[in-house]
């Protein structure tokens, strides 16, 4: 019995597969994805082509005969239904027929191929048909007064463009969803290719000649976003059906609107380039171009005014433990889009600094960047973050602002503390970014790399960091200094030489500025001038005598390294416990020599703001710095033992100077050679430092002999430079690789999420849900 009514069942499933009757039947987007396996979809396309294709075709005709009709919305009229139904059933096959290259291929030659000039490409009319039905009156949109029928060119929301206020219906979002689901299917052709493809029918849409039309669907799919009410937000409220809908339509209009603003149009197919030549289409992307000539200030209020309640609302709640209740997570879109922002449009780059809302905006990412360090699936969303930080500090007028007192510790989340008491938003910004530079894991160096990098930029415009800040500073010098993090692989030196690049600003360019660092580096000079990596013989000659040492270093952090580290014996933990029971090692006794002098300091006073005068006028001796000071400098580096760390903390709170190692994989194939080695270690800026050892250390070791305070100490520093003339200021550029791998990045964070999104609204059986994307595996190499 029940064998004749599975048959029966599938009778009738291939008898509404009969020619045009599929569509003929009132469907939900769920029926149509449970009548059409992929599996049976991919036995279709792979045994019987020809039949998927009469069908994607006569599915194309009817989309066009219904969004053509001007009876299309009458009440009494199925079109409505029908239309839908070809909609659904494309998305469902499509993603399927993109897999293969000879599907890609046939769809290509049939929707942009013209057999006659006075006739339109089938792709020109079913993407104009899609495109005009998100303003089709009584289907997407409401009629503005009776007259209104058909297509009618507006903006669906308020904002960016337009002061009127659409009434909207529940039936109207839904038919939006539709569109805009096939509309990205369409797009997504690029996340079946090679990383140079380019979807031809995105690179349609952004390069359309009606310019009104591309105008509205960019202000819609903004606003949209923009105005979306994050209310529900709150752990324990109910989310109606109609808001469920509306929080899908906005997660639609944002990915739409991300991978039209992201696609460089390149790479597309030689069909649809001999088509743009036919039709005299200019290849360019109107929707960045047009984000990047906004200038009204209303319109960028409007966007802060967006970012700040999709942002920073949600982060003032923790998630709550109750079955039911889902917290949605819009930051990678939000983020990604104010990247985007910053990138194209430099006025609203201006405008967020003037006002004082990119101190808001720089707090939140730092606290965010935290909560995005856990997991190795969020790697990209973190990247997104200190990318943002990274732009924001190559802005001279945005680093002056740190200077001012950062009062607002007491209202921000207390489920993500920074550990931060006083100072100015510059102090914050280096305890947050050093302590997530130690807190990053193996896989997350490239983090590592970008946050030296933005505090390299960040400090040059800097005043008066404190003592606390500074010593962070020191020990983050300390810790890409030695030999172990340099050796471990062969990209390690770059995050180095961002942070000697550190030093080098301060010290070049903000030294009277900065007494305190100034002070912090001369007590810790010893320690400091005995890490600077020593020549490749001497480096050899460290690592050889210290091999056991510098295994313990790669793994004392307790980071997950590759398992050929663990292989060694030298990391028994008995073999541990003798090196503790043995003695200290060279480095410790330098550990603690440093320990000693900041213990000595009087804290108390070096954080007063007391000035006392001396009489003498220049206590500091100006003179030349020399290669033999240099070289020396290299030469001095000390055994590499980091056994017996003391993960203690002193009298005053603060973290020991080596208490945390900088993360960092180790490379087991990488070999360094001498040309390597050399190569970048003459790269390092560390003349500053010299000079500082040679000028300035033999006077504040007088003074401190003589009796001088601390105090005095700092107004002599405050009052001389170290170099006569300021250094003038390097241009700030980004090589056209940067660009590429950062505008390629976007592209796969929109997709990546765009995915993810599908899955969870679906219940975990998207529209791309086991098909075979390739473009986001390239997500993991970045």
């Amino acid at each position: 019995m029940g064998a004749q009514e599975s048959k029966l069942c599938f009778r009738r499933a291939v008898l509404r597969l009969y020619e045009e009757r599929f569509w003929r039947f009132s469907n939900t987007a769920k029926d149509v994805f449970n009548l059409l396996p992929l599996k049976d979809i991919r036995k279709t396309r792979d045994l019987a082509f020809e039949n998927l294709q009469t069908l994607i075709i006569l599915l194309c005709h009817r989309i066009i005969a219904c969004s053509s009709d001007p009876n299309l919305v009458e009440p009494s009229n199925v079109l409505v239904t029908q239309l839908l139904n070809a909609v659904r059933i494309l998305t469902r096959v499509l993603p399927v027929v993109f897999e293969t290259e000879i599907g890609s291929s046939w769809i290509e030659s049939v929707f942009w191929t013209i057999n006659d000039k006075n006739k339109r490409a089938l792709g020109e009319q079913v993407m104009d048909s899609l495109l005009y039905l998100l303003f089709y009156v009584g289907f997407t949109i409401p009629a503005v007064d009776y007259k209104s029928k058909g297509v009618q060119l507006c903006i669906w929301e308020t904002g960016v463009g337009c002061n009127t206020l659409l009434t909207s219906k529940h039936s109207y979002e839904q038919n939006k969803i539709e569109i805009l689901l096939l509309l990205l299917v369409l797009f997504s052709e690029t996340m079946y290719r090679e990383r140079s493809h380019s979807s031809s029918y995105l690179a349609y849409v952004i390069s359309h000649n009606n310019s009104d039309l591309s105008l509205s669907l960019l202000c819609s799919l903004l606003n949209t976003a923009m105005q979306f009410n994050t209310s529900f937000w709150k752990p324990r409220s109910v989310m109606s059906a109609h808001l469920a809908t509306h929080a899908t339509l906005v997660e639609l209009c944002f990915t739409v609107f991300l991978t039209l603003i992201t696609d460089p149009v390149i790479g597309s197919s030689s069909r649809f380039l001999e088509f743009a030549r036919t039709r005299n289409i200019a290849l360019n992307n109107f929707f960045s171009k047009s984000i990047s000539q906004l200038h009204r200030k209303s319109d960028f209020q409007f966007i802060l005014d967006g970012f700040s309640r999709l942002l920073y609302s949600p982060i003032h709640f923790e998630k709550p433990n109750v079955v039911g209740v889902v917290m949605y997570d819009y930051y990678p879109l939000t983020l990604n889009l104010c990247k985007q922002m910053l990138h194209y449009n430099t006025r609203f780059f201006h405008y967020l600094v003037d006002t004082g809302r990119a101190l808001d905006l720089f707090v939140f990412i730092l606290y965010l960047s935290f909560e995005y360090l856990s997991e190795a699936s969020t790697f990209d969303h973190l990247k997104i973050c200190l990318i943002i930080l990274r732009r924001l500090t190559t802005s001279k007028q945005f680093c002056e602002k740190l200077n001012i007192p950062f009062e607002q510790l007491s209202s921000l989340p207390t489920n993500r503390r920074v550990p931060f008491s006083k100072g100015s938003y510059a102090d914050f910004s280096v305890t947050a970014m050093t302590s997530i530079i130690t807190a990053c894991k193996d896989y997350q160096s490239e983090a590592v790399l970008l946050l030296t990098e933005t505090l390299s930029y960040l400090v040059k415009y800097v005043d008066n960091i404190t003592i606390a800040s500074s010593r962070r500073l020191v020990k983050l010098f300390v810790n890409v200094s030695d030999l172990g993090f340099l050796l471990a692989n062969p990209t390690n030196f770059k995050s180095t030489k961002n942070v000697y690049k550190i030093f080098g600003n301060l010290l070049r360019r903000r030294f009277s500025q900065n007494p305190k660092f100034v002070y912090t580096v001369l007590r810790a000079h010893e320690t400091l001038c005995s890490t600077i990596p020593a020549n490749f013989s001497r480096a050899k000659e460290i690592v050889t005598q210290n091999q056991p040492d510098m295994s313990v270093y790669l793994s004392s952090s307790n980071k997950t390294y590759t398992k050929h580290i663990f292989e060694r014996a030298l990391l028994d933990e008995k073999l541990n416990a003798e090196k503790r029971q043995n003695g200290y090692s060279t480095r410790d006794r330098r550990h603690r020599r440093i320990e000693k002098l900041y213990r000595d300091v009087d804290h108390s006073s070096l954080e007063s703001s007391v000035s006392v005068t001396h009489p003498e006028e220049k206590p500091f001796r100006q003179g030349k710095d020399s290669e033999t000071q240099n070289e020396q400098f290299f030469t001095r580096a000390a055994p590499l033992s980091q056994s017996n760390i003391d993960y203690n903390t002193d009298v005053n709170g603060e973290s020991k100077l080596l208490d945390s190692i900088v993360p960092h994989a180790y490379d087991h194939t990488f070999t360094p050679t001498k040309q390597w080695y050399e190569e970048w270690r003459h790269q390092l800026d560390i003349e500053p430092f010299t000079r500082l050892v040679e000028l300035v250390f033999p006077d504040v070791v007088r003074m401190r002999s003589e009796g001088f305070s601390s105090q005095q100490i700092f107004q002599a520093l405050s009052n001389c430079e170290l170099y006569d003339d300021q250094p003038a200021e390097p241009p700030s550029f980004e090589t056209s690789t940067w660009r590429d791998e950062l505008a390629h990045f976007s592209k796969l964070l929109t997709w990546s999420t765009a995915y993810d999104l599908d899955r969870r609204n679906h219940n975990g059986m998207g529209i791309w849900t086991n098909t075979e994307v390739r473009l986001l595996k390239f997500l993991k190499r970045l």
